[in-house]
């Protein structure tokens, strides 16, 4: 799955990368629902999607990483 969403993302424009990271998002929510029952605040102001959204922010910089440096040489 890590590798089909790296091809997937690398030949995206802007705007499918902002549904790719969308959906990531989505994904993450229900995960947190599935598994952390207890947490039920999950509006952009909760601490923890904030961090959701820097993990995402983070994973978006590496799945870019392989396209930049080959645009650098």
């Amino acid at each position: 799955r890590d590798i089909r969403a790296l091809r997937i993302y690398e030949g995206a424009t802007e705007v499918q990368q902002l549904i790719i990271a969308r959906d990531l998002m989505r994904e993450a929510e229900a995960l947190i629902r599935q598994r952390c029952p207890a947490w039920t605040d999950l509006n952009p102001g909760d601490p923890g999607i904030t961090l959701v959204e820097v993990f995402a922010y983070l994973t978006d910089i590496l799945l870019g990483a392989p396209s930049d440096r080959a645009a650098r040489t």
